[in-house]
């Protein structure tokens, strides 16, 4: 999310954009699964990385559209 922050516009606008970056998830499993497969992960760090790329994949979307919804409503 903090990735949202290197762009212009009001705090409303950053916060969206960094929750919409966060579910580009097959890039985090390609890495996680590069890094176990040249030890660097073991297999609980690697399971720790898929469940957080598969949890972020699946409540980002839904996060951003409650902001969405707020920020239409006029409430953010």
């Amino acid at each position: 999310m903090i990735s949202g922050f290197w762009f212009r516009g009001d705090w409303n606008d950053k916060f969206s954009t960094g929750i919409a970056i966060v579910p580009r998830g097959e890039v985090g499993l390609v890495f996680a699964e590069i890094a176990r497969r040249n030890g660097y992960f073991d297999e609980n760090i690697y399971a720790a990385a898929v469940f957080v790329v598969v949890f972020t994949t699946l409540f980002a979307p839904v996060l951003l559209r409650n902001i969405m919804k707020k920020e239409a409503a006029g409430m953010f």
